[in-house]
């Protein structure tokens, strides 16, 4: 490098010039190996940066997709809901229509339209709060239902102070009052089917 310089301007290149020039050669310019260095540096960070793009992508489209999943779980127990609710009021306006056919309603609609319905429940298969209100719409609107049946209030053997049935009471009970028996004292019931059989 000395020698071209030197060719090329002659004495003007001497030992102090040529230190200067070499300062300013290294501020200027860096050296093939340490550029090579650098820029493999360079395409690994591009790789890597790359590489993290590719993730981050990948993990923004599994929280879009997780979005769309949660959204479409919540309308599905929406939709579940509101499936349990009409089975739910299907089974007892089903139930309410069956009690008072078996009532010997004449018009189902009027008398359903007298009835606060609000107040009757079905739980477990059993209705509550119905028979109440027919007794009492009996009693009063006594043209909406026909003579035919004769309509039965619950009274429990527990609520007249015996928990003890004689075989001549049970011989004696209509059917809703056996299936009240029934359900309060099942022991009962059963050793009262057994004898009678």
């Amino acid at each position: 490098m000395q020698d071209i310089l030197k060719t090329l301007y002659g004495d003007a290149v001497n030992e102090d010039n040529l230190a200067t020039f070499h300062e300013e050669l290294g501020k200027r310019f860096v050296a093939k190996a340490d550029f090579n260095h650098r820029g493999e540096e360079l395409k690994s960070l591009r790789e890597q940066m790359s590489a993290m793009e590719a993730e981050l992508q990948h993990c923004r489209d599994e929280a879009k997709e997780a979005i769309s999943l949660r959204e479409a779980l919540q309308e599905e127990r929406k939709n579940m809901a509101d499936y349990i609710e009409k089975e739910s009021q299907k089974q007892l306006d089903a139930a309410v229509c069956r009690r008072l056919e078996a009532a010997g309603a004449k018009s189902l609609p009027a008398v359903r339209a007298l009835l606060n319905m609000d107040g009757v429940t079905l739980e477990n298969g059993t209705l509550n709060g119905l028979d109440e209100q027919l007794w009492e719409l009996k009693k009063e609107n006594s043209y909406l239902f026909d003579d035919k049946e004769t309509f039965v209030q619950f009274t429990s053997p527990a609520a007249t102070g015996s928990s003890v049935v004689s075989r001549e009471e049970f011989q004696k009970m209509g059917y809703m009052e056996r299936l009240k028996l029934k359900r309060e004292q099942p022991e009962l019931y059963q050793k009262m089917q057994t004898n009678r059989r």
